[in-house]
């Protein structure tokens, strides 16, 4: 049986729609992350400030200071559903990561900005979901765990937060929870909206 099976995690998946392996963890202090919200919410706002290419930028950067786990990564927007173009990549591991998840059309990015909420890999080499993907990054790359983000949904335009680590189980329940009040902090600064006049993007 998977992690996310367990029953200390049934109901909290359903919510967030996962289908991710995630393991156990206990829970932590609420004022642990009352105190990262309130980092995260200052962080939102100094985003504001900054054009749409460097918010994009900023975004991955804060996602490898503040969440466990992570040492690159991308952000995936998508226009009408339909183009495709990855952003603020950290290295040449992440733009490769974001190459083959084009070329192949699968991948956790992808699902993260179609289907769902947040999709956690623990090991690439183990996961079944995306056999042409997680063949050709073992192969190509030396990511062997990612993590994914939807950052935003606008109409037919969509992005997604990209993120890998060198290291197998390198993401726990808080990498995934610390990256969610990330998330709800982002989309409460409204920065979707910002990227309206970048290439055609979000209105």
């Amino acid at each position: 049986m998977t992690a996310d099976q367990s029953e200390g995690h049934t109901m909290h998946d359903a919510t967030h729609r996962q289908r991710d392996y995630i393991p156990d963890r206990a829970e932590a202090p609420s004022a642990l992350y009352e105190e990262l919200a309130m980092e995260l919410g200052n962080l939102a706002r100094e985003l504001q400030q900054q054009s749409p290419d460097e918010l994009l930028a900023a975004i991955v950067r804060s996602a490898i200071d503040l969440i466990p786990g992570v040492e690159g990564g991308s952000i995936s927007v998508v226009t009408g559903r339909k183009e495709i173009t990855a952003e603020g990549e950290t290295g040449e591991t992440s733009a490769r990561i974001d190459a083959i998840q084009m070329e192949e059309g699968q991948g956790p990015c992808l699902d993260a900005v179609y289907e769902q909420e947040v999709v956690t890999v623990p090991d690439i080499r183990a996961d079944p979901r995306w056999p042409d993907f997680s063949r050709r990054v073992v192969a190509e790359t030396d990511a062997r765990g990612m993590l994914a983000f939807q950052l935003f949904v606008e109409d037919d335009n969509l992005g997604a937060l990209n993120l890998y680590s060198t290291r197998i189980n390198a993401f726990t329940e808080e990498s995934r929870e610390v990256g969610l009040l990330g998330h709800v902090s982002y989309v409460g600064g409204d920065f979707s909206g910002r990227l309206g006049p970048w290439r055609g993007g979000v209105n």
